[in-house]
């Protein structure tokens, strides 16, 4: 139904049509969350149906520790909160991080971890990116085992000479189940390559 007041004439109400009527004034809360989320929000554009829920949370108690802190007449705008709260959690997790002590078996650990920064020597597929460099490493003459694992993978010399285009092709790489023990890094040895003696004994000049 259509609620839109309509004007008419009439002969028996007056011109002013409030003036015999009486108005209760009711006051209504002010709704300010809704209007502020709208401000510095955290919302993204994702697939996940579960994500943009949680960002509402998220920004829901946000704002609504906010307002409880205008409550008590702090003179703080909203984006200097948001701030203010992100650098807090920053501090905190870094602080965290300080007080854990490290053992040295846990050192260890982390140092063998990142000790070849641009391979990925646990995951199944190792990777060469275009800026990889040899590590000189493999040029020491001591420790250089193979040893065999359940996984196999690609060469990683083959895929260092693909990209410096000394292959035709890339897809047909060799395959092994061997791995140096020193540079945890995969390296076939079968009839027709030898990529385990190449990699630990040519310079990358000669290649």
């Amino acid at each position: 139904m259509d609620n839109s007041p309509v004007t008419m004439l009439s002969t028996i109400h007056q011109i002013n049509g409030d003036e015999n009527r009486i108005a209760k004034v009711c006051r209504r809360p002010r709704e300010t969350s809704t209007n502020a989320i709208k401000y510095y929000g955290t919302q993204l554009a994702v697939q996940r149906t579960w994500m943009p829920l949680f960002f509402w949370l998220l920004d829901s108690a946000i704002i609504n520790s906010y307002l409880i802190l205008k409550k008590s007449n702090a003179n703080v705008s909203y984006k200097e909160f948001r701030t203010k709260l992100v650098w807090d959690l920053i501090k905190a997790e870094l602080e965290e991080e300080e007080q854990h002590i490290h053992t040295r078996s846990q050192v260890d650990e982390l140092t063998n971890q990142f000790k070849f920064i641009q391979i990925d020597s646990f995951k199944k597929q190792q990777y060469v990116t275009v800026s990889f460099e040899l590590s000189l490493v493999r040029l020491s003459p001591d420790g250089h085992l193979p040893k065999w694992r359940e996984t196999r993978s690609s060469c990683i010399w083959g895929k260092y000479l693909a990209k410096k285009n000394q292959e035709k092709t890339s897809k047909n790489l060799s395959q092994s189940q061997l791995y140096c023990v020193k540079c945890n890094l995969v390296l076939c040895c079968n009839k027709k390559r030898s990529c385990f003696k190449d990699y630990h004994t040519q310079k990358e000049n000669d290649n």
